[in-house]
């Protein structure tokens, strides 16, 4: 009876071995997996950081072109308003 005892809690260490060899396996997959996951996602977040900055960097300085040809279109109008009324001064005084 001992030696089938021992048979048997051989035979159940060996699986027990076996089973905690296939889970330190699929353990090391997961944590490989994981860490590629990881580096995968720092990768993509440095890549739409990047393309952010750009993009803001760009609507800048459209935004700053804008505004500098809206301040030219005002500037040429309010010069146009004031030679306008300097020169119905000059043909109010001319009418006298």
């Amino acid at each position: 009876m001992s030696d089938t005892w021992k048979l048997d809690i051989e035979s159940l260490k060996s699986e027990m071995r076996k089973k905690e060899d296939k889970w330190r396996r699929e353990v090391d997959g997961v944590g490989k997996k994981y860490k590629d996951l990881c580096l995968t996602v720092k990768e993509k977040e440095q890549i739409i950081d990047h393309e952010w900055k750009t993009a803001k960097e760009q609507d800048k300085k459209r935004h700053e072109l804008v505004e500098r040809v809206w301040i030219e279109r005002v500037e040429k109008m309010q010069a146009e308003v004031n030679k306008s009324g300097r020169d119905c001064e000059k043909a109010e005084r001319t009418a006298q």
